[in-house]
């Protein structure tokens, strides 16, 4: 795989001369927790995190914002208490978008945006319950692309577009089953990069797939093993 420009490198930063490094800010709140979903919301300059897997077993549901300097309680209601959820800000419409993830219950299926004030379910129709997805925004084609999962019984390889209304499978040639991958846009090349994952105890590691620009007719070169 070709180097590229990730976006996760330094989200809503400005360019520093000197090399990048880690600053321990603090601990909490928010309080302990695995897997939750987290998303940089452009249009109001915060990182926004949604619910995750705390102590004892318990799974949460609250939405923090991170300003750059602090945490702050946004939220305790709209998306049920979940863990293993997805999100990514959807720029040509300003809000958040969350998918899927799993408590003790069930796995979830629906769709919530964020608008920087509250939550809404936007739908319930879609890929299906399943946790562990791989969510990116297309920014050159202005779309939500949802990759992989779990549905509780196998793991899946499906892509989907949310275009701000609907969900659309995409019928194309996709990376093999797995969750929990990494995922991101790539302006540089306008494409979206996915990566690594795991299908149960077996890691998916050193492969990668690309989604070429202006369509999804990956090359069979560009699929991992």
């Amino acid at each position: 795989l070709a180097p590229f420009s990730s976006p996760l490198a330094l989200v809503g930063s400005p360019a520093r001369a000197h090399p990048c490094q880690w600053n321990h800010i603090g601990n909490g709140p928010p309080a302990a927790r695995a897997a939750a979903a987290i998303a940089y919301d452009a249009a109001r300059v915060r990182s926004v995190l949604i619910g995750g897997s705390g102590n004892s077993a318990t799974f949460l549901r609250d939405t923090w914002l991170w300003d750059g300097m602090a945490w702050t309680l946004a939220a305790t209601d709209g998306p049920a208490a979940r863990a293993a959820a997805a999100a990514t800000f959807d720029t040509a419409r300003g809000v958040v978008v969350l998918f899927g993830g799993y408590n003790a219950i069930s796995r979830f299926g629906d769709t919530w945006t964020w608008d920087g004030a509250a939550w809404s379910l936007a739908a319930t129709i879609g890929p299906g319950q399943r946790s562990g997805v791989s969510v990116a925004y297309d920014a050159a084609r202005q779309r939500v692309v949802l990759f992989g999962g779990y549905d509780g019984v196998s793991f899946v390889n499906a892509t989907w577009e949310w275009d701000g209304t609907s969900w659309t499978q995409r019928l194309v040639a996709t990376p093999s089953q797995r969750a929990s991958a990494a995922m991101a846009y790539d302006p540089g090349a306008g494409r979206i990069v996915v990566t690594h994952g795991e299908t149960g105890p077996l890691r998916r590691g050193a492969s990668s797939s690309r989604l070429p620009p202006k369509g999804f007719l990956v090359r069979p070169s560009d699929l991992p093993a």
